[in-house]
């Protein structure tokens, strides 16, 4: 038995083999299917593997899992070792992890299912075309307010509102910017709707979203981030 700190990153990833006497062994590989099928063949059923928690870390214990007794993915939040480490590099970085998982000392994070990671993404892409869609509408509202020309901005979030804009009253050049940023909003009002619509197919698929729609309060949208 042995356990493996990996420092991955997009590219590549640095590992230390700690094996029960003490000794250590570092590699790098690259993050290319051969080089993984090759690390993969260095690994023994008994063996336990920690990596910090990145943007790819799901992907690589999904591809290492089956080779391992264990793997642990830790919260880089909470394991300053390697935060604040004095000297960083991805072989100090490998080594820590290595140690401290012999240890049983690593503060693990719960890794998210692949529907869990698919929901969660289309609800953070949701909220972003939100907060571009408002952007568009305080510029409208700023626009009529330079005229002295009172909205409420309440009012611009209907797709009918935003159509029945008078623009004509305005300069050449203020038409041609309200023209722009009204169609933006209005294509962003659509695909949010369709984003909505798949959220809640998505979330109302899984387990636990028909007890949270049930709570008084909390819609599709939420119970999809809940989730």
């Amino acid at each position: 038995m042995a356990w493996l700190g990996v420092d991955l990153h997009t590219n590549s990833f640095t590992v230390c083999r700690r094996e029960a006497d003490g000794t250590q062994a570092l590699a790098t590989y690259s993050l290319a299917a051969a080089d993984l099928d090759r690390f993969c063949a260095t690994l023994d059923a008994d063996d336990e593997l920690a990596l910090e928690a990145t943007g790819n870390s799901a992907w690589f214990a999904e591809q290492v899992r089956c080779c391992v007794g264990r793997v642990v993915v830790v919260n880089p939040g909470q394991f300053m070792v390697i935060r604040k480490s004095v000297a960083k590099t991805d072989r100090n970085d490998a080594r820590a992890l290595a140690l401290f998982l012999e240890k049983d000392m690593l503060p693990a994070t719960r890794l998210k299912s692949r529907a869990e990671s698919e929901l969660a993404s289309l609800t953070q892409t949701r909220d972003l075309l939100v907060k571009q869609r408002t952007r568009l509408l305080n510029k409208i509202h700023a626009l009529h307010n330079r005229h002295g020309i009172k909205l409420k901005k309440e009012g611009l979030s209907s797709r009918r509102a935003l159509e029945r804009l008078d623009i004509a009253r305005f300069s050449k050049l203020e038409q041609v910017e309200l023209a722009i940023v009204r169609d933006q909003a209005l294509n962003l009002t659509a695909a949010i709707r369709e984003l909505d619509r798949e959220i809640e197919a998505a979330a109302s698929a899984m387990a636990g979203f028909e007890g949270l729609t049930s709570i008084c309060g909390i819609g599709p949208r939420s119970a999809a981030v809940f989730l």
